[in-house]
């Protein structure tokens, strides 16, 4: 869970962190890292609606399904981020205490729905057994079989996809399963930590972390790395109202599922917000950035996370950030007054009380303040008055000691109307709080709480300690494996105040200690977080412990329980009032029990080591089985061993050492500029790291020689070798969780120095800019505008010469999208009068520009900068820039070419156009593979002997076929393919049987029921009734669901838009929606049963709800009840959504297709001889597609053209779907295709239930090749010929695509 809202407001405070992942031109990551467990829960369970009454959601996925389900999404991640050394997959492991209390409460919440909807659907037998039956999402637990069975799918997903992929074969993956101890993202921390503190570490590693968690945004931050970069889906805030038009269609699905589904979030973006916001105001001391950073992910604390509860009045949604970070600018420039240094030293994982206990006293104001406002808005809520006293009665000693109790100044300014009434409203509402709580026992006798009662104490001092042990955690790792909060709440801050006020004031400060302890064993923690309900995933001889009475743990699972309920009505944050788990007692009672386990579960019971996987052409490999694909996948080329963390280096020295050196060498180049040192090329044997008794000479050759290294800013090495240790099954801690990493240095790597973007990394620097803090209503992620404080970007005013810009720049590049340094072609520069081109033979012209018109465009773009970037120009731009945006790669004839395509108006105050600094950052873009252009190779160098193609030529029977290149010269290449003898064009058979449905227009079809066209519009789409029931409003959706026109949606087979000519042969063509001959039938049904329904609502159809009481005058409850089971059991709402122009098979056609696939691959196994051998001589290169470039070769929308029932094979060599499989496409879209393919993959689907075996997918048109039409064949020049008599034989494919 995180920190929840943290992410939302930090993009709305500072909204150029958000970048769309789908982007064409992203950064180039080394290392990508997933928090596996978001990977999980989306696959599992996201979404699901247990209660619901459509019975189609509670649909049980086998855990086959979940299994590539969760390998779909390894695949989708992996081709977003395109990881160019290291693939990290971390699953949560036994977690820390402190996380274990949130977990248990996560599993009593979820038992606690599962029998919610049991309950729910008790007068339906089938939908209750499919609840009971539906996976239970506390399985994925540390210790369950289901978490084994995944680490075993993984690894030999992992093995399969190195050995098949050519992507993953450059890559190490690291698989750390749940037997190793630790959190996903805190395993990721550590393993960043390590590799870190390695001596020939580079400094120039750029990272992507996948993840849900926002608390994810601060270990980013905490690890100091300057390209660091989170991943995380696209999530859109919509408002209640939003979300309630949302319901229909998110229970059906979308049939195409969006690509641009992630977004990046840029840490190194952030860290320049962060130097701009709090660079004017730190002024009692020098500025480290390092430094406010850790300040800041500390003070985030505050605001909640997974160990610690939210201050009172601190949370995200009450301006609690802006209020603790208000205070925190005080302290750090108030002079004398102020502090003298930073609140906390991360390095040594510790916070400066003093100054600290100084932030509380401030926020202890604001909460006085809020407090009083709440309890005045009861008062005056309730209009109650206290009878018999009036303030000006009450003695003076009593009413200071009332706020004395209150932690209030005798003069407190933020209660000028203090009254008794309201001081003793202030002392029930605080005390309440404790009660209610749980935190103090309930008393009816007592008003107040005593200002010294040990309770408080003892909740402060806790607290304190929790803020410690989380940095800690974040900074360094385990400070315990036992500590946690032991309360339902956090303090109030003016009581945190008063009772550490005297540990505050003394010089040691607040003495705080930690046991180190271990981790529990998975079965251990796996009893401590499950419910009672969930008792079925224990061992059989554990599960009794929290079932039966007479457990001596039956305290701790109670089978009931209260609720402390959120104060604003948000269920997932209310709080079950459970027992906090006595470790001891649970190790000494399971100590009794662990005899009973047998073999399998005492290996789940035991620790592991990460696995480390590698391509190794000299494996020799084995045999690994897929119990899923039902056949044994040969592995032959993936090196798998055990993986254990390199030690720590004894990094405090070195860098003080590295430093030291690197000043003292500065310092002397500018002193001998024109003379050379004598030793430059002497040859120093380099100590090792952690001895650090050399002379001073030595250290100074070693100091000088990496100063030399990174004046070169080496590339980004791989991980060095992890050392292979002895598998661990038993229960001892590994390693890696043992302790602290105590040598991790919070800061940059010392040799690190700042270069213009680094692998494609967001550059800010890249412009000239001012900042300020203020309210601009940002609109970043939904939901309307920030009602937020935003970090306001104002760029540079351009005082420059436009005719000179343009004869400068057009028909060059430049960098747009700043900060993210998209490259593009420039093509135009306009002013309000002018506009500046270069004509065909380059020479610049300029003609008059309509001055409404830019000022209209200037507009529009300035616009959009302020409200969705958080980027103000200064005033209106008096010159825009024209580009031609960077959209992808072309191979061509040997050479591979960048592209560009979408044009966009920017204007220059937001474009780097200074020389120097474009020159820069395209050094860095050029160094980029994924950007890499070259010019044409001869033959033997393109495509090497024993290279794997596909032969796209007219050869009669080879278009399509895969094979390998035998020999190349300059003649061409001589290729030996392999052609199947068993023809398997059966989807246009299937399609051929459709025949032709009748079809009634939107006017036709109401004529037909009697009912205006309004209202049939209405009654097909969504239709809104709005009541009460019980006194409580309701909101039902009673429409037929088969077209949303404002969404662009429909239901295939059931509705179609079509287009009719206008009245004028000018005029555009007109749509009209169409219903079919079924849909027909359903509506004549409904009439027929509903008939007041028809009548009544066609009465006024223009309404926007109806009053179910009017519709339906007799009976009104129990016939709203019968039409909307009706319309629940109607089967086109268990049919998929698709976007208006979207064409595909209905459901029992792609199963008939499906059926003809599996006989297709049985009559292959069955044949003596399905393929043969054919061998062509000479081949052109233009009839070859290499795999390596196929998605760079053929373009969406030029020339390849599909059709429903269409014979393709998927020709990239990497991707979710292997190379060379062939399938029958059953579904079109803009830019993919649904295909059913004729084997089952491991990132296969079901196409959202169309199909019954795991064999679809959606792809992209530039992955297939259509082996159907011949009309996307390359010929040869002999070929093209023989056009006019060949009607197989088309254009070549560059002639068709032309110059992309």
């Amino acid at each position: 869970m995180g920190v929840p809202q943290l992410f939302r407001y930090l993009a709305q405070r500072y909204p150029l962190i958000i970048q769309d992942a789908n982007a064409v031109t992203r950064p180039s990551f080394d290392n990508f890292y997933v928090d596996f467990n978001g990977v999980i829960h989306n696959c599992t369970h996201a979404n699901r609606d247990l209660s619901g009454d459509d019975a189609s959601t509670l649909e049980s996925k086998s855990q086959k399904e979940i299994m590539f389900a969760i390998f779909k999404a390894v695949e989708d991640l992996f081709d977003v981020v395109e990881p160019q050394k290291l693939l990290f997959l971390a699953i949560d492991g036994v977690a820390p205490r402190a996380k274990m209390n949130q977990q248990r409460q996560r599993r009593y919440k979820s038992a606690l729905d599962r029998q919610k909807a049991v309950e729910h659907h008790s007068q339906n037998p089938d939908a209750a057994s499919k609840v009971e039956e539906m996976f239970d999402s506390n399985c994925i637990s540390p210790g369950t079989e289901f978490m084994a069975e995944l680490t075993s799918q993984l690894k030999s997903f992992i093995q399969n996809k190195i050995n098949n992929d050519r992507r993953w074969r450059n890559i190490r993956v690291i698989l750390s399963g749940s037997e190793v101890p630790g959190e996903g993202e805190h395993k990721i921390s550590e393993f960043i930590r390590s590799l870190k503190s390695q001596a020939k570490y580079d400094p120039y590693t750029t990272h992507c972390l996948y993840g849900l968690d926002a608390d994810l945004i601060g270990l980013g931050l905490a690890s100091h790395e300057p390209y660091f970069t989170l991943l995380r889906e696209k999530v859109i805030f919509r408002s209640k109202k939003a979300r309630e038009e949302e319901k229909a269609l998110a229970k059906q699905g979308v049939l195409f599922q969006q690509t641009d589904a992630y977004n990046f979030v840029s840490i190194n973006v952030l860290r320049e917000y962060l130097d701009m916001e709090f660079r004017s105001h730190v002024t009692n001391f020098k500025f480290n950035l390092e430094r406010v950073i850790d300040d800041f992910v500390f003070l985030c604390f505050l605001v909640g996370n997974d160990f610690l509860p939210c201050l009172p009045f601190l949370e995200i949604d009450e301006n609690g950030i802006d209020t603790v970070l208000a205070a925190y600018k005080s302290f750090v420039s108030k002079g004398e007054t102020g502090w003298n240094n930073y609140l906390v030293n991360a390095y040594e994982g510790k916070v400066q009380f003093k100054q600290f206990w100084d932030l509380l006293s401030s926020l202890s104001t604001s909460e006085s303040t809020a407090i009083f406002q709440r309890v005045e808005a009861v008062k005056k809520q309730n209009e109650t008055k206290v009878e018999g006293q009036k303030a000006t009665e009450v003695k003076e000693g009593a009413e200071k000691s009332l706020k004395d109790m209150l932690g209030l100044s005798s003069d407190n300014a933020v209660t000028p109307t203090l009254d008794l009434e309201s001081l003793q409203g202030v002392a029930k509402y605080k005390r309440d709080y404790y009660v209610g709580n749980r935190v103090l026992e309930a008393a009816e006798e007592k008003e107040e709480t005593p200002k010294d009662d040990p309770t408080l104490r003892d909740v402060a001092q806790k607290y304190m300690e929790g803020l410690i042990w989380t940095l800690n955690y974040y900074y360094q790792g385990h400070l315990s494996w036992s500590w946690y909060y032991p309360y339902f709440s956090a303090p109030f801050v003016q009581d945190v105040v008063h009772q550490l006020k005297s540990a505050a004031q003394e010089e040691s400060g607040l003495s705080l200690s930690f046991n180190m302890s271990k981790p529990l064993s998975p079965l251990t923690q796996l009893l401590c977080i499950l419910p009672p309900l969930s008792h079925k995933l224990l061992p059989s001889s554990y599960a009794s412990l929290l079932t039966e009475e007479s457990s001596p743990l039956a305290a701790a699972f109670p089978k009931t329980h209260d609720w402390i309920r959120d104060a604003k009505g948000r269920e997932w944050r209310d709080v079950a009032v459970i027992p906090f788990i006595d470790e001891n007692l649970v190790e000494k009672t399971l100590s009794e029990k662990k005899a009973e386990l047998n073999e399998e579960e005492k290996k789940r019971n035991g620790f592991g080591t990460p696995t480390l996987f590698a391509y190794d052409a000299n494996e020799k490999g084995e045999k690994v089985p897929n119990p899923f694909l039902g056949e044994e996948t040969t592995i032959n080329r993936c090196k798998v061993s055990n993986f254990v963390l390199p030690p720590y280096q004894n990094r405090a020295a070195m860098i003080k050492d590295i430093e030291a050196i690197v000043q003292a060498e500065s310092a002397k180049q500018q002193q001998q500029q024109q003379q050379q040192t004598s030793n430059t090329k002497a040859k120093v044997e380099e100590e090792e790291d952690d001895d650090f008794e050399e002379t001073s000479s030595a250290r100074k050759k070693r100091g000088n020689k990496r100063a030399a290294q990174a004046k070169k800013a080496p590339a980004p090495a791989a991980p060095a070798p992890a050392p292979v240790v002895p598998a661990s099954t038993t229960s001892e801690v590994p390693p890696a969780a043992s302790g602290k990493s105590e040598n991790f240095l919070p800061a940059p790597h010392p040799l690190w120095k700042e270069l213009e973007g680094v692998n494609n990394f967001p550059y800010v620097k890249s412009l000239k800019f001012s900042s300020k803090l203020e309210k601009i209503g940002v609109k970043v992620v939904g939901g309307g505008a920030s009602r937020h404080q935003t970090m306001v970007v104002q760029p540079e005013s351009f005082n420059g010469d436009a005719l000179q810009l343009a004869n400068k720049w057009i028909d060059h590049n430049l960098f747009a999208e700043w900060p993210y340094l998209v490259e593009a072609q420039v093509l135009e520069v306009h002013t309000p009068t002018l506009r500046y081109y270069r004509n065909q033979k380059g020479k610049l012209m300029q003609e008059p520009m309509i001055s409404q018109q830019f000022t209209a465009k200037e507009t529009e773009v300035r616009s959009s900068l302020s409200d969705y970037n958080g980027v103000r120009l200064s005033a209106p731009s008096n010159c825009l820039v024209l580009l031609r945006l960077f959209s992808g790669m072309s191979v061509r004839n040997g050479s591979r070419t960048r592209r560009y395509a979408e044009e966009k108006l920017y204007p220059a105050e937001v474009l780097p156009l200074d020389s120097f600094m474009v020159n820069k950052i395209a050094q860095q873009h050029d160094r980029i593979k994924r950007y890499a252009v070259f010019t044409s190779i001869p033959n033997e160098k393109i495509l090497p002997v024993g290279s794997k193609v596909f032969y796209i030529g007219a050869q009669s029977g080879a278009h399509g076929a895969y094979g390998t290149v035998t020999a190349s010269s300059s003649k061409g290449f001589d290729l030996e393919l392999e052609v199947s003898t068993l023809v398997g064009n059966f989807g246009t058979q299937v399609v051929g049987t459709v025949g032709k449905e009748k079809w009634s227009s939107n006017q036709e079809a109401s004529q037909a029921l009697g009912i205006s066209p309004l209202t049939l519009s209405r009654i097909t789409g969504s239709i809104t009734f709005r009541g009460s029931e019980n006194g409580v409003a309701t909101e039902l959706d009673l429409g037929l669901g088969i077209k949303y026109a404002r969404k662009d949606l429909l239901v295939l087979g059931y509705a179609r838009r079509s287009y009719i000519k206008g009245r004028n042969p000018n005029d555009n063509p007109r749509a009209i929606w169409e219903y079919s001959e079924k849909t027909m039938n359903i509506l004549r049904d409904w009439k027929e049963k509903f008939p007041e329904f028809f009548t009544n609502v066609n009465k006024d159809p223009s309404l926007d709800a109806f009053d179910p009481a009017v519709v339906f005058p007799e009976k009104s409850a129990e016939r709203v009840k019968e039409m909307s089971q009706w319309l629940s059991e109607n089967p086109a709402l268990s049919q998929p959504l698709v976007p208006c122009d979207s064409s595909a098979l209905s459901k029992d056609l792609v199963k008939m297709v499906e059926a003809k696939a599996v006989e297709h691959v049985d009559n292959i196994s069955k044949a003596r001889n399905p393929y043969k051998k054919i061998v062509l001589k000479n081949v052109e290169s233009s009839e070859i597609l290499n795999p390596h470039y196929a998605d760079e070769s053929w373009t969406a929308g030029h020339g390849k053209k599909f059709e429903l029932g269409d014979r393709v094979v998927y020709i990239r060599d990497t991707g979710a779907v292997p190379v060379n499989y062939q399938g029958t496409v059953v579904g079109i879209n803009r830019s993919s295709c649904e295909v059913v393919f004729d084997r089952e993959f491991l990132a296969g689907t079901k196409l959202q239930g169309r199909v019954d075996g795991l064999r679809g997918a959606s792809v992209d048109v530039s992955c297939l090749l259509n082996l159907t039409h011949a009309d996307m064949v390359f010929v040869t020049k002999e070929q093209k010929v023989e056009k006019k008599t060949t009607k197989t034989v088309s254009k070549n494919l560059w002639d068709v695509l032309g110059d992309e």
